[in-house]
């Protein structure tokens, strides 16, 4: 595995979490959005979501894993509940979940 970096997120990083998230949400889910159990989220709303958590006042602490400036992953807390988990689907299965 590349070597990565674990930082703070920003608002600016909403837009390219949002991204794999939507791959990892339909790479997950492509059984049940196939069968039309359920829609996949909508992407601007997931982007608008990531950009308002990513506000240090939000009450939601997120960091980024970044590997050449581009970002792989995170995890977003708020309080002692985990709220997301995600990496990007071609750097999973490589222990940095």
């Amino acid at each position: 595995m590349n070597q990565y970096a674990i930082r703070e997120a920003i608002p600016a990083d909403a837009d390219a979490v949002a991204d794999y998230h939507d791959r990892c949400f339909r790479d997950t889910y492509s059984s049940q959005l196939l069968a039309g159990e359920f829609d996949a989220p909508d992407l601007a709303g997931t982007r608008q979501q990531l950009h308002d958590w990513f506000i240090p006042e939000s009450g939601v602490e997120t960091r980024v894993a970044v590997i050449d400036g581009a970002q792989i992953g995170h995890v977003s807390v708020s309080g002692d509940q985990l709220v997301h988990l995600f990496v990007e689907p071609s750097h999973q299965h490589v222990g940095l979940g």
